[in-house]
């Protein structure tokens, strides 16, 4: 986003937003401008004034242990009678 200061000069603002952070204490206004600012973010909510940011999932530490557990548990229904 671009203003033009006094002098004329165009400004950035994103440059002076703070980034949004898991504990900062915002109102509604604050967040929605960090939030929209932040493209790095893809989910984060306000709750009771407090800023919750989600950690994003990384695939060998969750997706890979999940997608074998799943397997495991598709061939044990899938052998065991009354499952």
């Amino acid at each position: 986003m671009v203003n033009l200061s006094d002098t004329g000069m165009p400004l950035d603002i994103t440059h002076k937003i703070p980034p949004l952070e898991s504990g900062d204490r915002l109102n509604v206004y604050e967040f929605e401008q960090r939030y929209t600012a932040a493209s790095n973010i893809k989910t984060a909510e306000l709750i009771e004034g407090i800023v919750y940011v989600a950690s994003p999932l990384c695939f060998e530490s969750h997706a890979q242990p999940h997608g074998r557990l799943m397997t495991w548990l598709g061939v044990y229904e899938a052998s065991t009678p009354g499952v």
